[in-house]
């Protein structure tokens, strides 16, 4: 479980769980700080679970999961951010496969929007960005665990992913200060070209 190693790193730091997945034997918990400007809904437990992860990707076989929301957030265990992370947490024991930076999450079958005005209906898995300096302390990497952020993305800019690959689509969108903080706000990275003749 890795609230005690977030407990070493922020020792005032209040934690609740929100989510008891017994299921699958993991938590889905909040905490909120104001030094990293943010509020985090992280998964505790996947990580007990080493993935079956290919060659080369041996460092994401134990992970957790988690959101980067806005520090003002008011997150309840019916917020969208706690029903998504649990139901994508199950999807590695659920379907016997591995989760890894650049994988895509549809939001259901068919996609639908996670939230608005933004029409995010995926999540793409990416190593901490906002989060970096936290999550890459000694303190989780001497116990081989990586954290890996959810970071809602549209239907162009998945297509955008497909067409090019995972890291041109996140280079585009740290071009545009975009990061795996949650902006319900932001507008694609893929606008639409008006040709003038």
């Amino acid at each position: 479980m890795v609230e005690p190693l977030i407990s070493k790193t922020l020792p005032e730091e209040t934690i609740r769980t929100l989510v008891q997945n017994k299921d699958y034997g993991f938590d889905i918990k909040v905490m909120k700080n104001p030094d990293l400007k943010c509020t985090i809904v992280f998964t505790d437990g996947l990580s007990e679970r080493n993935q079956a992860v290919k060659e080369g990707f041996e460092k994401f076989q134990k992970i957790e999961l988690y959101f980067c929301l806005p520090h003002y957030a008011e997150v309840d265990k019916n917020h969208w951010s706690v029903h998504w992370i649990n139901r994508i947490a199950e999807v590695p024991q659920r379907f016997e496969t591995w989760f890894g930076p650049g994988d895509t999450v549809p939001a259901g079958n068919p996609p639908e929007n996670i939230f608005g005005p933004f029409a995010a209906n995926h999540f793409m898995i990416v190593e901490p960005i906002h989060l970096q300096t936290f999550f890459k302390q000694d303190v989780f990497a001497n116990e081989g665990v990586e954290f890996l952020g959810l970071l809602p993305i549209c239907q162009k800019e998945l297509n955008y992913k497909l067409k090019n690959s995972w890291s041109v689509l996140l280079k585009k969108l740290q071009e545009k200060g975009i990061s795996e903080m949650v902006d319900e706000f932001r507008t694609s990275v893929r606008h639409k070209r008006f040709f003038l003749f």
